[in-house]
């Protein structure tokens, strides 16, 4: 059972003998760890499921035939006075909708727009194998802390980078939510039994972590979250005489990726700077193309101008 969990006992059988020689047995209960914080991990489930949720939401109010595998729930939608013409969707991240319009509630509300029921698997699988252990022992708070973090930070690395792009899914608060917990089995090595699923683990987040710092991937900045925000979290826990060296290391450690990521970032910025000027008719809306490739509807100047 996990650890965290109310409900979590250990029953030890223990031996009496009295005064005249008799043996007798008594059994007694007692809860393993007495710190928890959560009885249960309502925050990752009630999460997963107001995903899930929103996209057969988006998926069976669909009048067109579309596929469960690659339609992109939420993107957008028709405009009801010109069935022709799609508008941005209420949920998606996007700069000009934040900063023009106010509509802030899209630094954290695209973690509920998928692309593609695969899309929403991969979060929900791995945000519940990570987060629910991640939640037992640092409680819903905490944990609710790590994963909005990783996903209103992307938002705004994308407004500091000035990248023209819109933003769907949850794998920043996934990616957060790995990275904390890699950060965590480095902070208790000492305490652990090294196996082969902490090794696995490990070296699954480091491939990724590779894969997407050289492929231009935002998910780098859900690490740089996840590790930050576990940083902060589990400060009060540490030992007094070890505050010192664990600030110090967290500083550096920090500013080295943060310093890694604006250095790749700034590249990209760049690379796409210098796509757009070499493509004039490239529009902010271009970006659905990448979401559906095979749905590339058409928008036209008005409809561009109007979002």
């Amino acid at each position: 059972m996990l650890k965290g969990f109310s409900g979590c006992v250990r029953t030890v059988t223990m031996k009496k003998t009295d005064s005249d020689g008799v043996q007798s047995t008594e059994q007694i209960e007692f809860p393993v760890e007495n710190h928890s914080r959560t009885p249960f991990p309502w925050f990752i489930v009630i999460t997963s499921f107001i995903q899930i949720f929103v996209f057969f939401n988006y998926y069976l109010s669909e009048n067109d035939p579309v596929n469960l595998w690659t339609f992109c729930a939420g993107c957008a939608y028709n405009d009801p006075s010109n069935p022709d013409r799609r508008l941005l969707g209420w949920l998606v991240y996007r700069e000009n909708r934040v900063i023009q319009h106010c509509e802030y509630w899209r630094l954290l509300s695209y973690q509920f727009v998928h692309n593609g029921f695969f899309h929403l698997l991969h979060n929900v699988i791995a945000q519940c194998s990570v987060g629910i252990q991640l939640e037992a022992q640092l409680g819903s708070f905490h944990t609710a802390f790590i994963y909005n973090f990783g996903v209103f930070l992307c938002p705004i690395e994308q407004w500091i980078m000035a990248e023209k792009a819109a933003l769907i899914g949850a794998s920043m608060g996934t990616y957060a939510l790995l990275s904390g917990y890699i950060y965590q089995i480095l902070l208790n090595y000492r305490n652990l039994k090294l196996s082969t699923g902490i090794v696995l683990s490990i070296c699954c987040c480091l491939r990724m972590f590779y894969h997407d710092y050289e492929t231009g991937n935002v998910h780098t900045c859900g690490y740089i979250a996840g590790i930050y925000s576990v940083f902060i979290v589990l400060k009060d826990v540490r030992p007094v005489h070890e505050h010192t060296v664990h600030n110090i290391c967290g500083v550096v450690f920090f500013a080295f990726l943060t310093i890694v990521y604006i250095r790749d970032s700034y590249v990209i910025a760049v690379n796409a700077q210098i796509q757009e000027d070499y493509d004039n008719e490239m529009n902010y809306f271009d970006i659905f193309c990448f979401f559906n490739p095979h749905i590339c509807f058409p928008i036209d100047n008005e409809s561009a101008s109007a979002q």
